[in-house]
């Protein structure tokens, strides 16, 4: 991806070129559910993305490749995330991530870059 560059003068004179990607950065958190996995809303055209257990939770957050991720204790159908805990991906289609969780107030944070 071709970087842009910004050229800021200085009321010196002085001239300072900078680098500026034109990735976009996105963030959102969603209220888990026990019951049915969820997805993050806008994400198809993120390409890099974090995902984390909110510090405050009490229970698992279970990061899956399907809407038939589960919660359910033993399986392994993707990733446990305790509070505060996160994972980091490298995706071409980030709408394909889903959580589920084992405590209905918990919350999934994600941070991505496009």
């Amino acid at each position: 991806m071709a970087e842009e560059h910004i050229t800021v003068t200085r009321a010196s004179g002085v001239q300072r070129t900078l680098e500026v990607s034109s990735r976009k950065l996105y963030h959102e958190t969603i209220v888990v559910s026990v019951n049915e996995a969820k997805r993050f809303d806008r994400t198809s055209e993120l390409r890099s993305v974090i995902i984390q257990a909110s510090a405050s939770n009490a229970g698992i957050v279970m990061v899956g490749n399907s809407k038939d991720v589960s919660s359910a204790a033993g399986t392994d159908e993707g990733f446990n995330l305790s509070k505060g805990e996160h994972l980091t991906m490298t995706i071409t289609n980030a709408s394909q991530v889903w959580v589920v969780g084992t405590n209905a107030d918990d919350r999934a944070i994600l941070l991505g870059l496009s």
